[in-house]
C-alpha cells in the first residue's frame, strides 16, 4: 500500500505535484529512464510501476472531470465543421453543375471567396461527404432527406452528400439524389404468412432506388432525416437500409 500511504500522508501540494509528474512522464512515453527512479521506492508487490502511475493518472482525470461543465447545446447544435479536409479534385468534378444549381436556387453565382466544407454536425451525429478526404471506409455520406418542395405531401429521397456550404448563414448540402423506384423490396422475398402486414413494414424500411439515374440538387441541412446503408441489388437497383441510431464518429 505504498502509494496509498504516500497520498494519505501528503499535503495537497505534494499530491498535486505527484499527479503533475505522473502526467508528464506518461505523455513523454517514459522517455527518460531516470524519471522512473523517482517512483521506484513507491512500487510494491507484483504490480508494475507503470500500471500504478497510469492508475493514479486516471484517478486524477476523473476528479478533474468534475470541474468540466457541459452545455445542453452538445445535443442540439447544428453546424458545419470548418476544417481543411476537403478533396479539391472531387469539388472540381461537380463545380459546373453546382454553379448552375446554385444560380437556379438563389438567383446568383457563387463568387471566388465562396467556401465549401466536407462535414456537418447535428447534435451527436456527424455527417461526412464524398469530398471528405479522411473518411476512409466511412459511409456517413449516404442519407435520407425529406423534401417538402416538390410534392403536395412530403417525399423521402435518398442520395449521397457531395459537400456542404453556407448561404445566408444557413447550412446547405449539394446532394447526388437518386430516383425512387416503384419496385417493392417485399416482391423479392417469400411471403411471410405468419405476420400480417409484413409487406408494408418491409417496404417502408427498405425502399429501393435506381442508382443508375440521379440528379444534383441543393437542400438545407435541416432536410436530413438519417443516414443509410446502400446495398446494390443489380446494375440498376439499390436497396436503402436506414440507420437511425449509429455510433460512427471521427
Amino acid at each position: 500500500m505504498g502509494l496509498l500511504h504516500f497520498i494519505g500522508n501528503s499535503s495537497n501540494f505534494r499530491v498535486q505535484t505527484y499527479m503533475l509528474v505522473c502526467s508528464l512522464i506518461i505523455f513523454s512515453l517514459f522517455a527518460s529512464e531516470s524519471a522512473l527512479q523517482v517512483f521506484e521506492k513507491l512500487s510494491h508487490g507484483s504490480v508494475f510501476l507503470g500500471e500504478q502511475i497510469s492508475y493514479w493518472w486516471c484517478v486524477s482525470q476523473q476528479l478533474h472531470s468534475k470541474h468540466v461543465h457541459y452545455s445542453p447545446s452538445l445535443f442540439t447544435v447544428h453546424e458545419i465543421i470548418e476544417d481543411n479536409f476537403i478533396d479539391l479534385n472531387n469539388l472540381a468534378r461537380y463545380r459546373q453543375e453546382f454553379d448552375l444549381s446554385f444560380n437556379q436556387k438563389f438567383g446568383q453565382f457563387p463568387d471566388s471567396s465562396f467556401k465549401y466544407y466536407s462535414r456537418y454536425k447535428a447534435g451527436l451525429i456527424t455527417y461526412h461527404s464524398l469530398s471528405y478526404n479522411r473518411r476512409g471506409n466511412s459511409n456517413s455520406y449516404s442519407i435520407c432527406i425529406k423534401d417538402e418542395t416538390t410534392c403536395t405531401t412530403s417525399c423521402l429521397y435518398y442520395g449521397e452528400i457531395l459537400f456542404f456550404f453556407y448561404m445566408q448563414d444557413k447550412p446547405f448540402i449539394f446532394l447526388k439524389r437518386y430516383i425512387n423506384s416503384k419496385r417493392k423490396f417485399s416482391a423479392l422475398l417469400k411471403p411471410i404468412e405468419e405476420i400480417s402486414g409484413w409487406r408494408v413494414y418491409i417496404d417502408r424500411f427498405h425502399p429501393i432506388i435506381m442508382h443508375s439515374t440521379s440528379e444534383l440538387v441543393i437542400y438545407p441541412c435541416a432536410a436530413i432525416l438519417y443516414k443509410c446503408i446502400f446495398f446494390r441489388l443489380d446494375d440498376h437497383l439499390t436497396v436503402c437500409v436506414p440507420i437511425e441510431l449509429e455510433t460512427e464518429h471521427d
